[in-house]
């Protein structure tokens, strides 16, 4: 079995009534970069089950073809052919956010900036957020909107500053 090491959990999936929970992960599994992990864990996480382990361009295509699939208003990607995925519509980032049940106080209208709440325990949510083309920022001490709570902010959609 190979030896995978859970850096920072970072969804819970589903359970079973025996104890066994279906988790997202980042997780060391033998390589030198922290990959993205689903599979079954019991409750102390000393045994886990058959699972899938993705880099960081996995899951993010992963994503957008996740994303896709729900919304159904984009075209499905094509193996191998990244220009689909560049040239899809990209979706709303308040209906990702939304759908991520992620707290945001968006005060782009006023010309402020859109602040997501939370830490550095967001950092995968931003990751794939930015492998979509949207580029949020960490403070820890965050913002007026944020009372100065660990909040990001949005600062790039596609490397353009806002």
């Amino acid at each position: 079995m190979q030896d995978i090491r859970i850096v920072r959990p970072l969804g819970f999936l589903s359970g079973r009534a025996d104890g066994w929970r279906k988790e997202l992960n980042a997780v060391y599994a033998g390589d030198e970069r922290p990959a993205y992990d689903i599979r079954e864990w019991n409750a102390d996480h000393s045994e886990y089950r058959n699972g899938i382990t993705l880099d960081e361009a996995e899951a993010a295509a992963l994503l957008a073809d996740l994303a896709r699939c729900f919304r159904r208003s984009a075209p499905a990607r094509k193996p191998d052919d990244s220009s689909v995925a560049e040239t899809a519509q990209r979706p709303d980032i308040l209906d990702i956010l939304k759908e991520k049940d992620l707290l945001f106080a968006d005060r782009r209208k006023t010309g402020g900036v859109l602040w997501v709440f939370g830490g550095r325990e967001l950092d995968g949510r931003m990751i794939a957020l930015k492998q979509m083309g949207y580029y949020f920022t960490f403070v820890e001490k965050g913002g007026k909107a944020t009372d100065y709570h660990p909040a990001w902010y949005l600062k790039y959609i596609n490397e353009t500053p806002l």
